[in-house]
């Protein structure tokens, strides 16, 4: 046994080389060369082999511009994220060259979104209760002859036979069957099937049963005939002042405080109010009210606050009315828990149930399943145009699980805004009237229908809804006028409940708003659409209970909320609501889109509850006085109500981010010489810094910091350079 002396090496240049260094070069070194030699060979061979090469035929790798999965069972692009893995030798896929990226736990629902592969027989969002057939809808970025697919299947579990099969067409109208692949067993290990075929085709749909087992990879090979253009976008979204991209979220008699102030008017920005179709709607379908509210008190709120100022609209937590329940098929309280279809319209001894309610999916994807729905919704349209209103918002996160059988696959809410905007193209009717906003005598100028807020930007979901649209409405326009998402930061990456989330800063890269709103963009100019945001926001809970109870226990933390605010350097969970919400609205403002925070008061008094939303308001109570909360405003209260009025009128203009540091440059909309400078730290750990902002001369100007106050605490000066100490609360340097 020798012991080879390898650190010999640097050595040798310094002195002759000894009979252990030739015994070290011969018997170690060179054969390590010669091995790091062919290795290198065979990884560049290897690297050759993966580059695209054509078939003798001429047809190359397509590529995939966009896969739709309208039934949400998986991640979608695990099929064409290895492309290169396939590799054509003779004209078959080579059996060496295979996709190798992790599959990951398929079975856990972050990874699932994640996952390299499809599991075929797992349906990671809902489990159960997916419309039939499953499917995922392949586009190209062009029309090809397509020759053959190449699919890395694993072996399925079952003793059943399944099949996949390809069908070619546009979507909704795949009029061909290019090709099946029938697993009978046969499939004794994971591989590359290979299916030739002939066809030309824009689009490729796959349809399997429950019996299949895992996809890693699918490539499709042909002959471009014709290359498609980009999408069209249209113009970016517009320009909206500092004070009227703002909202909040109310209910009945929310922000009337007991010393008489009322926090509900003046929301040039936007007030939404909650109610649903069972409260303004009696059994026999009329209205409870001319106004389309709930009965005098409430009209008379709606036009106080509207002659305020207040932008104020109705979201329908669900048009589900009284008439479209049954005894056994009745969801409860406002009936958000079921689709707003009729129970009459399905035969519920054989119907599809979720968790005893009928999911309706055998006819949710029909638009004149919801023309009673969209009857009512034009007369409310109707109502509420009278009252003052010119927007109307129909629903309420339907792509959200925790809406049960009420759930919305995309076709189904594609199909149901058809109706709702103007009974999808005029072909659907109820009581031999025309339904639909649109059909109710008002423009959009005069009533606007707003999308309901999608709770997930998921890119899938959204343009799985505007191919139905593309396709199924006779001009392929969009049914609303104005796009709408919710985007709650949290540790969750989505909205959940529990405490097993937290609350994360709005700039925070794990949740990425920024990116959600981007892609909200996109998909808003793909529309044509202004786009706002109308539920976001933070709970202030303290760490542990103020006031426990039997539900809320001292064992509760953070108000068991996955959008609690864990508090930080010193600060109280209120003061970082102000910061996080203030930089939440910035970030809306600077896109053009409007942001709805959520709540404007706590419905419960301060420290005596627990759950999501319960902390959320600008505003908290701590006693009552003649059946009114007397309110304490928050410190996000006060910073909002601060940059509402300073910024009133001001307009994003630009941003530069340095790493932690942000500036944004406003503008007056009136007057362009007027500027503003708004400066923050996006981080999440009290950090401060000095920092020194060049001004284009030696000018008057003014330094402003949010206080507990309406106007904050200012500092005035004169120079042509402004030493800020710039901390994680937004300041604005006027000049």
């Amino acid at each position: 046994m020798y012991t080879y002396p390898l650190t010999i090496l640097p050595n040798t240049f310094l002195s002759l080389p000894d009979k252990q260094y030739f015994y070290t070069v011969k018997k170690i070194i060179i054969p390590l060369i010669f091995i790091g030699i062919a290795t290198f060979l065979l990884l560049r061979g290897r690297q050759d082999r993966r580059e695209a090469m054509p078939l003798s035929d001429g047809s190359e790798k397509i590529k995939v511009i966009h896969v739709i999965n309208p039934t949400l069972t998986g991640n979608e692009n695990a099929f064409i994220d290895e492309q290169e893995s396939n590799v054509q030798i003779n004209d078959q896929s080579s059996p060496d060259e295979i996709p190798e990226k992790k599959i990951k736990e398929w079975w856990n629902f972050a990874d699932a979104a994640t996952s390299s592969a499809l599991q075929l027989e797992y349906h990671p969002y809902r489990i159960e209760n997916v419309p039939g057939p499953v499917s995922y809808e392949f586009q190209f970025d062009g029309l090809y002859t397509l020759t053959k697919i190449c699919v890395y299947l694993a072996p399925k579990k079952s003793s059943r036979q399944n099949e996949l099969l390809f069908n070619t067409g546009t979507p909704f109208h795949y009029n061909t069957t290019a090709g099946r692949i029938l697993d009978d067993g046969s499939v004794s290990h994971s591989q590359w099937i290979d299916l030739p075929l002939h066809t030309d085709t824009r689009f490729v749909q796959l349809i399997y049963g429950n019996q299949a087992g895992m996809i890693k990879e699918i490539v499709f090979y042909g002959k471009l005939k014709q290359r498609d253009m980009p999408e069209v976008l249209h113009q970016p979204l517009a320009p909206i002042t500092v004070d009227s991209s703002i909202g909040t979220n109310i209910v009945f008699q929310m922000g009337q405080s007991a010393d008489g102030k009322n926090y509900d008017e003046g929301w040039t920005g936007g007030l939404r109010w909650f109610a649903a179709a069972c409260y303004l709607f009696n059994k026999d379908l009329s209205l409870k009210h001319p106004s389309g509210t709930a009965g005098d008190v409430e009209a008379s709120f709606n036009e106080r606050i509207i002659k305020s100022g207040s932008v104020l609209h109705y979201v329908l937590g669900s048009m589900t009315d009284s008439s479209m329940v049954s005894p056994t098929n009745n969801s409860g309280g406002d009936w958000a828990g079921q689709k707003p279809i009729p129970s009459n319209l399905i035969n519920e001894k054989t119907a599809d149930r979720y968790k005893g309610i009928c999911t309706f999916n055998e006819i949710a994807d029909k638009p004149a399943s919801y023309a009673q729905a969209a009857w009512n919704l034009k007369r409310l349209a109707k109502a509420f145009y009278v009252l003052g209103h010119r927007s109307i918002e129909p629903d309420n996160e339907r792509d959200l699980n925790f809406k049960g059988a009420g759930f919305m696959y995309p076709y189904q809410q594609a199909a149901m805004m058809s109706c709702y905007f103007d009974g999808h193209d005029n072909t659907v009717q109820f009581k031999n009237e025309p339904v639909g906003i649109r059909n109710s005598g008002l423009n959009k100028d005069q009533m606007k229908l707003i999308f309901p807020g999608l709770a997930n930007v998921n890119p899938t979901y959204i343009r799985a809804m505007w191919w139905w649209w593309k396709y199924n409405r006779k001009n392929g326009d969009i049914p609303f006028d104005v796009f709408n998402i919710h985007a709650y930061p949290t540790s969750l990456g989505m909205q959940g409940s529990g405490n097993s989330g937290q609350a994360l800063m709005p700039e925070n890269k794990s949740f990425n708003l920024e990116q959600k709103l981007d892609t909200a963009i996109y998909f808003a100019r793909l529309f044509g659409t202004p786009l706002i945001n109308t539920e976001s926001g933070y709970d202030a809970y303290t760490e542990k209970m103020k006031h426990p109870s039997a539900y809320c226990n001292e064992a509760t933390l953070w108000g068991n909320s996955f959008m609690a605010i864990h508090s930080f350097a010193q600060k109280t969970s209120e003061q970082i609501q102000s910061e996080w919400l203030l930089r939440n609205w910035l970030l809306h403002c600077s896109r053009g889109i409007i942001l709805y925070q959520y709540w404007l008061a706590d419905q419960y008094a301060d420290g005596t509850t627990c759950g999501t939303f319960n902390a959320s308001g600008l505003l908290k109570y701590d006693s009552v006085y003649k059946w009114k909360q007397q309110y304490i405003p928050r410190p996000a209260w006060y910073a909002i109500e601060t940059f509402k009025t300073r910024l009133q009128g001001y307009v994003f203009e630009k941003e530069l981010i340095d790493d932690d540091y942000r500036l944004q440059y406003y503008q007056l909309k009136e007057n362009s010489h007027k500027k503003a400078i708004v400066a923050w730290l996006q981080t999440h750990s009290g950090k401060e810094e000095n920092k020194i902002l060049t001004l284009p001369a030696l000018i008057p100007y003014q330094i402003l910091k949010p206080a507990l106050n309406t106007h904050g605490n200012i500092i005035n000066a004169t120079g042509n350079t402004v030493t800020l100490r710039v901390t994680e609360m937004p300041q604005i340097i006027f000049y």
